[in-house]
């Protein structure tokens, strides 16, 4: 790599509350490959919690390339039993990143488990043959093509699990402009059937005083159903359950 991979790892074990920083020194090449980052997660409750600051982290430190990659979550390391959880947290817009950092971290806990410096473990990426229904299309994918073929391109989970996200997120929005509409065009059925514009401008009722009776009327029902939608919006949390992840046993 040309470049040192910043990454994000908590300083601490989430269980046993261990020192992390001996499983990242024994990355591959770690002083000249890795950049890391450490926070502090003893306040973190859950894993969206770091899954929010590796958010902040690329946002605000890792701005310039190298882009971060990947990170690392110690969740649990017992030397003792050799149980190791760890998750892997990846971008999923680099082809190699899912294969990578896995290895990297994989190697490391084998490499400290066994007191061995010189332990190498390696994986080879070989690249899938083009699903058909890519290049049946040739060099244009519409944006269905490619909302049918993204599992096969990315190959993680973790896309999908936005796509689903974003999915009702846009059925919450649906719902709040069918109301609307479905509202507005109710009310001009019955002015027209009603005929109350030209029966008010009968009597005497000035045009510009009935269309701002009717903005006041349509703005006191526009309010509630987007306070509704807006509510919705703020209390919907993306589902992480498939969110990529690795565990060592």
């Amino acid at each position: 790599m040309p470049h040192k991979q910043p990454i994000l790892v908590n300083e601490k074990t989430i269980i046993g509350n261990k020192d992390t920083k001996v499983w990242i020194d024994n990355l591959p090449e770690s002083e000249s490959t890795f950049a890391p980052t450490y926070i502090d997660t003893s306040d973190h409750t859950d894993y969206y919690d770091f899954y929010e600051a590796i958010y902040e982290y690329c946002k605000n430190d890792a701005i310039e390339k190298p882009w971060s990659l990947g990170s690392y979550q110690f969740y649990e390391m017992d030397e003792d039993i050799h149980r190791y959880k760890i998750l892997t947290h990846v971008n999923a817009t680099s082809p190699h990143s899912p294969g990578l950092y896995p290895q990297f971290i994989i190697e490391s806990v084998l490499k400290t488990a066994f007191d061995d410096p010189d332990f190498e473990f390696k994986v080879r990426l070989t690249s899938m043959p083009a699903p058909w229904n890519i290049t049946d299309k040739g060099d244009y994918l519409a944006s269905e093509d490619l909302l049918r073929t993204r599992g096969i391109i990315t190959m993680s989970d973790y896309v999908g699990a936005w796509q689903l996200n974003s999915q009702q997120v846009i059925g919450c929005i649906i719902f709040a402009w069918f109301m609307l509409n479905s509202y507005f065009l109710i009310d001009a059925i019955r002015d027209r059937t009603s005929q109350r514009k030209n029966f008010m401008a009968s009597h005497g009722t000035s045009i510009l005083a009935y269309w701002l009776i009717r903005y006041i009327h349509d703005l006191l029902w526009y309010i509630p159903i987007t306070l509704v939608a807006q509510k919705m919006l703020e209390t919907f949390e993306p589902h992480m359950e498939y969110g990529p992840r690795v565990v060592f046993w």
